[in-house]
């Protein structure tokens, strides 16, 4: 099942020393910020400060709290009040949501933090129109804005950012199903946790939770079992946490074909508060009952998610419901239906075909900007390198198994072809010998035997029956061998 994972990015921008605090605007904390001394830390804490409560406050108390921020930047003469007040602006435009004016508005903001230099603010900016480009289904634009965001995280060599570009890098290569790109980004971030000694859970629980995710896209038991275990066993930074506990739990299940139970579960955790039920919890459903054989139900959530306005631009997931559909109305003996479905599904294909090219150009790009950074990030570089060794890898493996299939397939088509020639063939023998053969016999030994009387009229009157009847039957028998030819 393919999946929109913004919501555990999310989570990662919030995260920080001083950032756990409700989702409101503080006058103490804000002028403790501004009055840092340290230039390059307070404006990281200004940044993810004003990102955490501005995602997260009611709509109504977004216009208040611009108005609180906007003196307050003023009277502190913050050098990019500027930028950062569009920023703001973009933030509240997204959270409406009008994606084209927040757009345009992060782009001002990004041409005031150029003008002073602001690396944070730079990398929010990006990292929000990669978000907005990832909710449209601009792919390569995200990445585009990711690729700039990753500059700005290594600029500045903060880990924490940096582990959020390679979960959003892992999580576009996951929903186009290039699982070991995927699983590079989160080794990576894993990678960066240990290094850098982080200790925030709800990062370590995001970034295990999400290795689930791609290990039970690989039907990989025993990974997605340590990994609900790690997540069960995980002490605090709750945000998200019982979702993944509880998401992983029905993965286990359908791992094991227990579909029934699967079915059971989605259904209870549906109705559960506590839970944050998704789209992803609607496509497992869908598998589920279609497993289990309950194809009338697994084709109504299958429509239902068809016509999820949210979703029409993801070419990846809409070709799993157009070939779960087919394969629906396949299983219920509806072949014109099943084509229409596999028709849609060839074309989803077609277009994400096109983005993994495009993904593949913009990626190359990205290894430049690794390969340019290899000498203040020296330790970094050969995990950059191994990741584009690894899609060189991929897409060759793939091409490869696409031709032998192709092969394959032609191969199997000539050979059942040549053996039913052959069946053909033998079949029209066998009635040319036993039918056609028998029925002629028969006719010549009625004429013999009307030849061979005292008088012939009378013998062939005595006949006509006979020879009437053989040679209607023998009309049947070239009949049914002209059929034979023809089918």
């Amino acid at each position: 099942m393919i999946k929109v994972r913004l919501v555990c990015v999310f989570i990662f921008l919030f995260l920080g020393r001083v950032f756990l605090v409700q989702a409101e605007i503080k006058d103490d904390s804000l002028t403790s910020i501004l009055k840092n001394k340290d230039a390059a830390v307070k404006k990281r804490e200004l940044i993810l400060y004003l990102r955490y409560a501005f995602g997260d406050m009611p709509q109504k108390d977004l216009p208040q709290a611009k108005a609180q921020i906007t003196q307050l930047l003023q009277s502190n003469h913050e050098p990019d009040s500027e930028g950062i007040i569009l920023f703001i602006d973009g933030i509240c435009q997204y959270r409406i949501p009008d994606y084209t004016a927040a757009q345009n508005t992060f782009l001002q903001a990004i041409e005031k933090a150029n003008q002073n230099d602001d690396h944070y603010l730079l990398y929010a900016c990006f990292t929000h129109l990669a978000f907005i480009q990832n909710l449209n289904g601009n792919e390569i634009e995200a990445i585009s804005d990711f690729r700039a965001a990753k500059k700005e995280a290594t600029i500045v060599n903060d880990a924490y950012l940096q582990i959020v570009i390679d979960v959003n890098l892992s999580d576009i290569y996951y929903r186009n199903k290039m699982f070991n790109n995927a699983l590079f980004y989160l080794n990576e971030a894993q990678s960066l946790i240990a290094s850098n000694q982080v200790t925030v859970q709800r990062m370590k629980n995001s970034v295990n939770y999400n290795m689930a995710e791609v290990y039970y896209q690989q039907k990989n038991f025993d990974s997605v079992k340590k990994y609900n275990r790690i997540l069960h066993e995980a002490k605090g930074g709750s945000v998200g946490l019982y979702t993944f506990q509880r998401r992983t739990d029905y993965y286990l299940d359908m791992l094991r074909k227990k579909y029934p139970e699967v079915i059971s579960a989605i259904a209870t955790l549906r109705k559960d508060t506590t839970y944050h039920f998704d789209i992803i919890d609607e496509n497992c459903l869908a598998d589920a009952y279609f497993q289990s054989g309950q194809l009338d139900s697994a084709k109504s959530v299958v429509h239902r998610l068809i016509d999820n306005s949210r979703d029409k631009n993801h070419a990846e997931l809409n070709l799993y419901l157009y070939k779960l559909l087919g394969d629906i109305e396949d299983q219920k003996g509806n072949p014109n239906g099943a084509a229409i479905a596999y028709k849609m599904a060839l074309l989803q294909s077609v277009t994400q075909l096109k983005q993994l090219i495009n993904v593949g150009s913009i990626s190359s790009q990205i290894s430049i900007d690794q390969v340019q950074n290899s000498y203040a990030l020296r330790t970094e570089t050969f995990k950059r390198e191994r990741l584009w060794l690894i899609f060189i890898i991929s897409v060759a493996v793939l091409l490869i198994i696409f031709g032998g299939l192709l092969y394959y397939n032609v191969h199997r088509k000539k050979y059942y072809e040549k053996l039913l020639f052959e069946s053909k063939k033998n079949e029209i023998a066998f009635i040319n010998s036993h039918e056609v053969r028998r029925h002629a016999s028969n006719l010549m030994g009625i004429m013999q035997m009307i030849n061979q009387g005292e008088n012939k009229y009378e013998n062939f009157v005595e006949s006509e029956q006979y020879l009437q009847s053989e040679l209607k039957n023998l009309d049947n028998a070239i009949k049914n061998i002209s059929h034979k030819l023809n089918s």
